[in-house]
């Protein structure tokens, strides 16, 4: 296809930034399941991995919610602030797990498709194209959002803060239960660049 041909539908595939950006934000969810599935490790044992190998983020949210619950339910472990600290990050990951969803799911059109469109997720808009992202998955309903590449690049960058914090109050949490001697999550630290 020439450059000057418009791709079929309005697809955006040939758009170089926008698969970027969409594939980092897969490439963030993907390491936080992962993490999910150490937290969940950590609070049910290792042994728990055959359980909660191949479930969606949706489910491993819920089990770390649950789970917490049952091994430490009268706080003899860990005092309520970390309970509701623990809990308060899962909801933030349950809140940037729907908006990926759309964003990894979707349908890419340059053009809203009608004019019902969910607006942005970080509001103003920037000198920067808006892109429509329309659900594929109709059994939840028929949806547009508008996203701008800042907008993806923002969710990648919230999804791996949001990673990075869980991490550290895991790892906080672990640490007020069993000491330094035994570190938790010991691969989920900060990134650094080069």
């Amino acid at each position: 296809m020439a450059d000057d041909e418009p791709t079929p539908n309005g697809l955006l595939i040939a758009d170089q930034e926008l698969a970027a950006a969409v594939g980092r934000v897969a490439m963030e969810s993907a390491l936080q399941e992962e993490l999910l599935r150490d937290v969940l490790a950590l609070l049910v044992g290792d042994s728990g991995w055959i359980l909660f190998e191949g479930q969606s983020a949706e489910w491993l949210i819920q089990a770390c919610r649950i789970s917490l619950n049952e091994v430490d339910h009268w706080h003899s472990r860990w005092k309520e602030s970390d309970h509701e600290r623990f809990n308060e990050l899962l909801r933030q990951t349950d809140h940037l797990r729907k908006i990926r969803n759309v964003v990894v799911h979707g349908r890419w059109e340059d053009s809203p498709y009608n004019d019902e469109v969910v607006p942005r997720p970080w509001g103003a808009w920037e000198n920067s194209q808006a892109y429509y992202c329309l659900r594929s998955r109709l059994r939840r309903g028929f949806e547009t959002r508008a996203f701008t590449v800042p907008d993806l690049t923002r969710l990648a960058e919230s999804i791996y803060g949001n990673s990075i914090d869980l991490a550290d109050h895991v790892r906080q949490m672990h640490r007020a239960w069993v000491g330094s001697k035994y570190p938790a999550l010991p691969r989920w630290r900060k990134r650094t660049t080069a």
